[in-house]
């Protein structure tokens, strides 16, 4: 059997690659999609500030009361990604 004659030839080449894996990234997260919005709902209007305290004393009493509220829903959690090239941006 005799290949049909054409203009195209093959080439053939290795070269090495060498991928350099970067060292571990750590993210933190929250997975808030599957918070049940009633329940959180009702721990908020729970939340019963000291009205005799300055309004920043208000403030960063709602703002740790928010966040422990959210962290009993949705709680931070760690995980270490690798990338072979860095992003872009």
């Amino acid at each position: 059997d005799q290949l049909p004659f054409t203009d195209h030839f093959r080439i053939s080449f290795s070269l090495p690659l060498h991928l350099s894996i970067k060292s571990a990234c750590i993210i933190s997260f929250r997975n808030i999609k599957d918070i049940d919005l009633t329940s959180l709902s009702s721990s908020i209007t729970t939340l019963t500030p000291d009205l005799s305290n300055s309004p920043n004393d208000l403030v960063s009493q709602y703002s740790n009361g928010l966040a422990s509220i959210l962290n009993l829903f949705a709680p931070i959690k760690s995980r270490s990604v690798y990338f072979t090239r860095s992003a872009p941006w």
